[in-house]
């Protein structure tokens, strides 16, 4: 068997009360911690936009024409006062994209610990354990994203508190 080293168990633990303190505070107060995410991504995309636009004016005044720059500021820009003003339209998209992406990614965990338990990896039996919570996770961002937030909370909860106990098991 190959055992993980003493590094790696500090880190996984850090990593599992980190999200244990995320999930926690996502589920005191889930949407608003969801607006609040997709706020500050959204004002950084406007910042991304407005950059892009100085930049093609600054190009444009010293003779070096970049119309895919306007045109990838312009997008940007409107794209972000969008989300700005239609935060819970912008939740319940977000929300199914990532739905899709949560069930792609845990597909791939669940095939990736079988692998790990043919080359007998200690810990194959967590990436397995998380790849179907993933998968019931992702599935209900789909069929039901009113519920994602203390959906969210919850998994994370499960997820960090698995991965606490394993590091600290695996000493």
């Amino acid at each position: 068997m190959i055992y993980i080293g003493n590094d790696t168990k500090k880190s996984g633990l850090l990593f599992g009360i980190i999200l244990l303190v995320i999930g926690l505070i996502i589920f005191s107060n889930p949407f608003g911690t969801l607006e609040l995410l997709i706020s500050i991504v959204a004002w950084g995309i406007l910042l991304y936009g407005i950059v892009n636009l100085a930049s093609y004016r600054y190009l444009r005044n010293h003779n070096s024409k970049q119309p895919f720059l306007f045109l990838q500021g312009l997008l940007s820009a409107v794209f972000a006062i969008i989300i700005i003003a239609m935060s819970n339209i912008a939740v319940l998209a977000i929300m199914a994209i990532a739905g899709i992406y949560v069930i792609i990614l845990s597909m791939l965990k669940i095939v990736q610990a079988f692998k790990l338990k043919n080359y007998q990896i200690v810990g194959w039996e967590i990436k397995l354990v998380m790849g179907i919570i993933g998968l019931f996770f992702g599935a209900c961002l789909l069929m039901f994203p009113e519920i994602f937030p203390m959906l969210l909370g919850t998994v994370l909860v499960i997820i960090g508190s698995i991965i606490c106990f394993t590091s600290l098991k695996n000493k």
